[in-house]
This record gives C-alpha cells, structure tokens and sequence, in this order.
C-alpha cells in the first residue's frame, strides 16, 4: 500500500477531449483530481515547499502555490543606472548610425 503524503498538484489535460486535471508530480504517485474537488485541500507550493490549503486562486495555476508566495511575486521595479554627462543615448547612437550609413 503506498504511504499516505501530500500531494504537488500540477494541471494537466487528461484524453482526448482535453479535460483539465491536476496531477500529483511527487515520484510513485499516479493521484489525479479535477479542480472542482481540488479546493480546500492541502498541496505542496511549488516556489517555498510549504504545506498550504488550495483557494480558489490556486486552482486557476498551472503550479498552484501558497498565499505568501503569491504577495512575494509582485513586480519589481527594475532599477536602471542614471545616464552621465557626455554619454550617448540609444535614439543619439541610432541617429548616428543612420547618418553614417544613409538611411
């Protein structure tokens, strides 16, 4: 008998008619389950390895993952270094090279 553990879900189209199913991605385990009975049950999250409960936004993922996750992976904003004095811009080099070359 195979022992008991909590499952990585991960969503799948199962047959022909592409019927979406979640899969259990841990080695020895062939578990399945439609989303419809996936909420409110435990899972594994695929970016901390933290037990959590399924909601309903973690059964739209493809890799359901944790609330906490979730407000970690806002959008950063990228950080650019401030252009100095004297160097050329990208629009100045590419003006550049059009009047060299005649465009």
């Amino acid at each position: 008998m195979a022992e008991a553990h909590v499952h990585k879900y991960q969503k799948v189209k199962l047959g022909r008619s592409k019927l979406p199913a979640y899969r259990c991605m841990l080695p020895d385990c062939n578990h399945y389950v439609y989303p419809e009975f996936l909420e409110g049950k435990y899972c594994i999250c695929y970016i901390c390895n933290e037990t959590f409960i399924i909601t309903p936004y973690a059964t739209r993922l493809k890799r359901p993952h944790c609330d906490t996750c979730v407000a970690k992976g806002e959008k950063k904003k990228v950080e650019t270094e401030p252009i100095e004095p004297g160097e050329k811009t990208t629009n100045e080099l590419l003006v550049n090279f059009r009047e060299r070359f005649n465009l």
